[in-house]
């Protein structure tokens, strides 16, 4: 994935999660060039929501009527329920037994069908194959899909590298879309 098609996400997304600030770890010392981006003020708990929109967006309108499926441990659960919510659209989300009652609640708030299947995440991916098979809805995978990795807060490879010399302020001129996400 190259620096367009993560600015390309940033825009889908606008308007659809909260614009978060870099927040530097220290006016001084050695840890003036290391900067925070605290993605828990999204309204979902994570970063995770940029993903889930950008992967909702990005599925056809007709298909999208279908609705969406996944299988989380919380976070990204969430991040599609809320997705769903706001496009108005169904989802199902497929939690691990071992999920905590916070991640159900957080899910089951914002209006997806929930259910606990699996002792292991792989278990739940399973069961969300299938019932995205009987509903016609989209699978949508946190991080095996890359509509969802494109919108994640984070800086691809190459820009990881062009910004380590020059720090936030490379990072701002050469992706301003992320910079200010």
């Amino acid at each position: 994935m190259d620096a367009i098609a993560y600015e390309q996400a940033a825009a889908r997304v606008r308007g659809h999660v909260r614009r978060t600030p870099l927040v530097p770890a220290a006016p001084s010392g050695e840890r003036r060039n290391l900067w925070f981006k605290p993605e828990c003020l999204q309204i979902s708990g994570s970063f995770k929501a940029r993903g889930a929109f950008n992967s909702v967006l990005s599925i056809p309108q007709e298909k999208r009527a279908n609705g969406v499926v996944t299988a989380s441990g919380g976070n990204f659960g969430a991040a599609i329920a809320y997705a769903a919510r706001e496009l108005g659209i169904p989802a199902s989300v497929v939690v691990m037994e071992g999920s905590t009652e916070l991640a159900r609640d957080r899910i089951r708030s914002f209006g997806a069908e929930l259910h606990v299947i699996g002792e292991f995440w792989d278990l739940s991916w399973e069961a969300g194959k299938e019932i995205a098979a009987k509903t016609g809805g989209t699978l949508l995978h946190a991080n095996g899909h890359h509509m969802a990795v494109a919108a994640e807060p984070f800086l691809p490879a190459a820009a990881r590298i062009e910004a380590a010399g020059g720090g936030p302020v490379t990072m701002r001129r050469r992706l301003p879309a992320l910079a200010g996400a």
